[in-house]
């Protein structure tokens, strides 16, 4: 008989803890579609915030909705809803306070790799070069999530980057600069110039010591001082003041990129996306563009174009970003004229120039059937996401 008694309660316990559990899933089911029902309504973008969060269970079985964000009024939402199903919550505003002593670092390698999670072993998200200043959010041991001058978020590695206090920010920001203005060239020891000591590429910004006829001596970030060959470097200021929108100059860049391998994430002479080429090239006329290609297609005005029609992209000129997807923008080339566009690709797997004629042997109509829409930089006034290099500073 006891045992039989034993059997029921148990097996009334099992039940209860089933339907405990029904019921947290269920709870976590309902929270979850309300807070992406808030993110979509929110037009929350990953790229540029950070928005994590848990339904955790105490000691004492109750609920509690855990917080991690730097947008604050999405956070705060996100409370009412947790409150609407009487669960407590716990919010952690980014960036973390630990970090609000140093909030600054500084790219020290030429190209930096960032990722989707920290971990090397995670997607790329995008790169950044060396003298880029990043604002820190949070950590996790050796990597660290920040934000880009673009306002891009990823994770980056700690050796990647130098951390800056706000004083060590200011003094470098007052320091002479020179950015490199060859695709790749290297820094060597300021002994003899017999020793590689660092690889650079297109717009690595270094610090300028002096100037010389044939060398000239720079510092890297993490206090590195070395030697460069002074033809592959301008001053920063000049380069700035001497900055803006030309076809030439954006006509000798694109072919500067030619052949160039395709890389997901990747924005420098080490590898490039669609989008990171077209940014790539902006950049060398001291205009920086979002970095992804649905980003960069909120930018600039529109300009008519006609598919299927002779002369259908008769109003474009050189420089027009061509955006192209289903219902969504995936891809984005730039306009050279003469009917051609150029692009990276990842079905070709590298930068290429292609054609909307159909007589022309470049002719992709695949490609021509998907263009979405074209829009005009040079001369808009809708930049709202774009920042001129000429008068900001993105710079140690």
């Amino acid at each position: 008989m006891l045992y039989r008694r034993l059997i029921i309660i148990a097996a009334i316990a099992l039940g209860l803890n089933s339907c405990s559990n029904d019921n947290s899933a269920s709870l976590k089911n309902e929270i979850d579609k309300s807070i992406d029902t808030l993110k979509e309504k929110e037009s929350f973008d990953k790229a540029d915030n950070v928005f994590e969060y848990s339904l955790d269970t105490l000691k004492d079985s109750k609920l509690v909705l855990n917080i991690k964000s730097t947008d604050v009024e999405l956070a705060k939402k996100a409370v009412k809803i947790a409150k609407k199903h009487k669960i407590e919550s716990n919010v952690t505003s980014l960036p973390e306070v630990e970090l609000k002593g140093t909030p600054f670092a500084v790219v020290n390698t030429s190209v930096a790799n960032m990722r989707v999670r920290p971990s090397r072993s995670s997607g790329m998200a995008t790169q950044v070069t060396m003298g880029m200043k990043l604002e820190l959010i949070d950590h996790k041991g050796k990597w660290y999530r920040v934000k880009t001058p673009q306002g891009y978020i990823a994770w980056i590695v700690k050796s990647s980057f130098t951390l800056l206090t706000k004083e060590e920010s200011d003094k470098l920001s007052a320091l002479p600069k020179a950015m490199v203005i060859v695709s790749s060239t290297y820094a060597y020891n300021s002994e003899n110039k017999s020793r590689v000591e660092s690889d650079l590429v297109y717009g690595n910004v270094v610090v300028l010591n002096s100037k010389g006829k044939e060398w000239s001596s720079i510092t890297l970030p993490g206090d590195r001082e070395l030697v460069v060959k002074t033809s592959d470097i301008v001053e920063l200021d000049k380069w700035q003041q001497n900055a803006r929108f030309d076809e030439e100059k954006l006509l000798r860049t694109a072919y500067d990129y030619m052949g160039q391998p395709y890389l997901w994430g990747g924005n420098s002479f080490k590898g490039i996306d669609c989008s990171g080429y077209s940014a790539a090239i902006y950049y060398s006329m001291g205009i920086l563009l979002p970095r992804d290609a649905y980003q960069q297609a909120t930018q600039g005005d529109h300009i008519d174009f006609k598919l299927g029609e002779k002369d259908g992209f008769k109003n474009l000129k050189i420089g027009d970003l061509l955006f192209f997807g289903g219902k969504r923008v995936t891809h984005v080339a730039i306009w050279l004229g003469n009917n051609e566009y150029t692009h990276n690709s990842s079905t070709y797997g590298r930068v290429y120039v292609s054609s909307v004629d159909p007589e022309a042997k470049n002719y992709n109509q695949n490609l021509v059937d998907i263009i979405l829409d074209v829009r005009r930089i040079n001369g808009s006034k809708n930049l709202d996401r774009i920042i001129d290099l000429k008068s900001n500073n993105i710079w140690l």
